[in-house]
């Protein structure tokens, strides 16, 4: 009798215990899933700061940079709130080889203004483009240099290929050739045609992907011969 006394008191005591414990249970849930929310919303705050710094400082980066030579940059719609030091970007330099195996350098061409165009003999929209580059080479070629770059050790395309293509629309711009891919990865080409525009002193002033007009090019280039 003592010991079914002793076991049924036992028992109520566990009861009590988890009684306790359900109840401790159900008034630190609430405070703790606040906690836990807090935190969440701050890191997703942090996160959101930081993607936003990122995209700020990528937007600094030259290939986004206002195109000064393009005819169609848009115009500024105010004047800057304080006047500062205008932020320069210098057109990373490359070596490319002439037609008679010699390596010349973009820094070589310093002192005029430099439009470089990066094609291949497959690129359907490089060989529509070209007619306008020769043209433009044609009326501006001594005051603007023209450096037509095939980028021969991309994607199977071969200097043989190209002089063919050139030869074929009797082009008289001068070409060279990325035989080592030192243009390629110094511009990061990923498609084609590219060209760049670089001031006469080497500032990178601007950078087109895909095929160009005529009218836009010819602008660009009036506006590159004037200001050199």
């Amino acid at each position: 009798m003592e010991e079914r006394k002793a076991s049924k008191a036992g028992l109520l005591a566990l009861i009590a215990v988890l009684v306790i414990v359900i109840a401790g249970a159900a008034v630190l849930y609430p405070r703790l899933s606040e906690q836990v929310n807090a935190q969440q919303a701050e890191a997703a705050d942090q996160a959101d700061d930081a993607q936003a710094e990122d995209s700020a400082q990528t937007m600094q980066e030259p290939a986004d940079v206002a195109d000064d030579f393009t005819a169609d940059a848009p115009a500024a719609t105010e004047a800057p709130a304080a006047a500062g030091p205008v932020q320069r970007y210098m057109a990373t330099d490359f070596t490319v080889y002439d037609a008679d195996g010699q390596a010349v350098r973009l820094s070589d061409m310093r002192g005029k203004p430099v439009v470089v165009n990066f094609f291949a003999s497959w690129c359907g929209p490089c060989k529509m483009e070209m007619p306008y580059f020769e043209e433009c080479y044609k009326e501006y070629g001594d005051q603007v240099i023209f450096m037509m770059v095939d980028l021969c050790g991309y994607d199977n395309d071969t200097r043989e290929a190209a002089d063919e293509m050139v030869a074929a629309g009797g082009y008289t711009f001068p070409v060279y050739y990325d035989t080592d891919g030192s243009a390629m990865m110094a511009y990061a080409i990923r498609s084609m045609p590219t060209t760049i525009f670089v001031s006469a002193d080497g500032e990178l002033k601007g950078r087109q992907t895909g095929a160009m007009n005529e009218a836009t090019l010819r602008a660009t280039v009036e506006k590159m011969a004037a200001e050199q």
